[in-house]
């Protein structure tokens, strides 16, 4: 749910602000491509704490180093080639959607997350710091 919001921030409101910022569009656009991959990483997110959750820590350590090491290798082989901005997007996609495709394959089952709205109030102090880390994290990649 924190991750539609973010996501909605980003395609909405945030490439108006990088564009009143920077004055540019490709800046701008770049937000707004950004803010739109972010949707597609909810899946990913539940695959993610699903391994967590089940403690697969080393399955789930294995594939975000894989994940992680070939979107960069690609975005900077990209940036290297060609040399403008379409290197990050490209990054990012490929992070997102390699990861896709691994975790469905890793998994072999379709993970469907489930909302019990009245237990998040007992788990808000442990779950404020991981949400935090996620956001953060997602932002370092």
């Amino acid at each position: 749910i924190s991750t539609l919001f973010i996501g909605s921030v980003l395609v909405f409101l945030a490439p108006g602000f990088v564009k009143l910022w920077t004055s540019n569009d490709t800046s701008s656009g770049i937000m707004f491509y950004l803010g739109i991959s972010f949707y597609f990483t909810v899946p990913q997110l539940v695959f993610e704490n699903y391994l967590r959750k089940n403690m697969q820590f080393k399955k789930l350590f294995f594939l975000n180093f894989l994940i992680t090491t070939l979107s960069v290798l690609i975005g900077v082989t990209s940036a290297f080639h060609y040399g403008d901005y379409k290197a990050l997007l490209l990054k990012h996609f490929v992070f997102v959607g390699v990861g896709m495709l691994l975790f469905t394959i890793t998994l072999n089952e379709f993970v469907k997350p489930v909302f019990v709205f009245s237990n998040l109030k007992k788990y808000r102090s442990f779950s404020l710091s991981l949400i935090l880390n996620d956001v953060l994290g997602y932002i370092s990649r």
